[in-house]
């Protein structure tokens, strides 16, 4: 009887198991830049707000970094602040102006909200990488590379010529 019992508790574990996995794997990120507002002039500072949203499952990006994507360039941004709504906590930049580390402390660990970097640039070309802990051991979350302005379009995920032209007929 003992036996039967753990067999059903294991076959239940790994059922569920498969039912998340794929759905898990499938979760990608979707990044829309919704404003870019010039704060300064002299020295010259640029609010870039932006939205994260998923594609498919509500996976747990709970964190995330933005940096610089192309570092050792001088045409690379320098960050001066960030932030975000709460759940969302933006610590201090990253050595020196290198980036900005958004996590959530608390609630929902879907994204959605706005989230703002201060830089340098009207158009920061950045890196933005993300951290979850339950899709680690299959694969990283995907990072998106991409310059943020509202006039540009920006890469959200990978796919294949054929989706695209089924996409856009």
């Amino acid at each position: 009887m003992l036996v039967r019992a753990m067999s059903i508790r294991i076959a239940a574990f790994a059922l569920g198991l498969l039912l998340v996995a794929p759905a898990v794997a499938h979760a990608w990120p979707m990044l829309r830049v919704t404003a870019t507002e010039e704060i300064s002039v002299d020295p010259p500072r640029w609010k870039t707000t932006f939205t994260i949203t998923e594609e498919g499952y509500r996976a747990c990006w709970g964190e995330l970094s933005v940096g610089r994507q192309n570092a050792p360039s001088p045409e690379a941004p320098t960050f001066y602040g960030c932030e975000g709504p709460d759940p969302w906590v933006c610590t201090a930049l990253i050595s020196g102006g290198n980036g900005a580390y958004f996590y959530r402390d608390g609630g929902d660990p879907a994204m959605g909200e706005p989230l703002s970097i201060i830089t340098d640039r009207a158009a920061p070309c950045v890196r933005i990488t993300f951290f979850c802990p339950l899709l680690s051991d299959w694969a990283p979350p995907p990072p998106i590379e991409a310059c943020l302005s509202t006039d540009l379009p920006v890469p959200a995920a990978t796919t294949s010529w054929g989706r695209l032209k089924t996409q856009y007929r």
